[in-house]
């Protein structure tokens, strides 16, 4: 038992700095580059590079946490193949260094963000699930929830890519349908997680509107996780 409990909370701890380290590539790199006086392509492209190592890292720290979770294989190779499709296809469409005209290329790119839904989804619902056992210790329940906390972000930033593929000016600027326009999505998403004035101005209705439910429902999780706390 504390051999697994070792496992999950080595898992959960993976996942986070990966998460951190990722969204510090997203919202600094790139500007910190060109303070630098480095090309504004060679830094797009560096920080878009990062943010694909960032991602492969991702996946298999994903993997090693929901394995712990669920036995059921159907749920397993779900989550595993709808991000693998998501990353594989993001990798051709939205290479930094391969630029490839694609037909059609905004559906692929919905591909990409339901894909990642599927499976960010399904990931959400298990770690709350084995959040609020009665058997998992505080140290492992408080890594848990800041990996859920993340997750949240990635999940609205998807979402709000999606809209930006129908709408390209939701973010109030150009969508370009590339892995930059991406990054700046989950941008925006992290300073609604944050709760500070959002990062871009001028954005659509619908957009604002989905930042107050993202912003509602990362509330309402802290709060669930401080009632779990006091009441244990």
């Amino acid at each position: 038992m504390i051999g697994n409990q070792r496992t999950l909370l080595s898992a959960f701890k993976g996942v986070v700095i990966i998460q951190v380290f990722a969204f510090i590539n997203i919202l600094l790199t790139k500007d910190i580059l060109l303070v630098m006086n480095i090309s504004k392509g060679v830094a797009t492209s560096i920080a878009e590079t990062l943010f694909l190592v960032f991602t492969s890292f991702y996946l298999v720290g994903i993997y090693r946490m929901i394995k712990i979770f669920t036995k059921n294989p159907m749920v397993l190779n779900t989550i595993i193949t709808t991000f693998v499709i998501a990353f594989l296809i993001g990798s051709v469409v939205e290479n930094p260094f391969l630029y490839i005209e694609v037909v059609g290329k905004k559906y692929y790119i919905l591909t990409i963000h339901v894909c990642y839904s599927i499976g960010t989804i399904l990931i959400i619902y298990h770690a709350i699930l084995e959040i609020f056992q009665e058997e998992m210790s505080t140290i492992e329940r408080l890594w848990g929830c800041a990996c859920v906390y993340f997750m949240i972000a990635w999940a609205f930033g998807g979402i709000f890519d999606i809209v930006c593929i129908f709408d390209p000016q939701a973010l109030g600027f150009m969508h370009q349908l590339n892995l930059s326009s991406y990054l700046d999505s989950i941008a925006y998403s992290v300073s609604v997680l944050g709760n500070f004035n959002p990062l871009y101005t001028n954005t659509s209705s619908l957009i604002s509107r989905i930042a107050v439910i993202e912003a509602v429902w990362a509330h309402l999780f802290v709060v669930l996780v401080v009632g779990r706390l006091l009441a244990k």
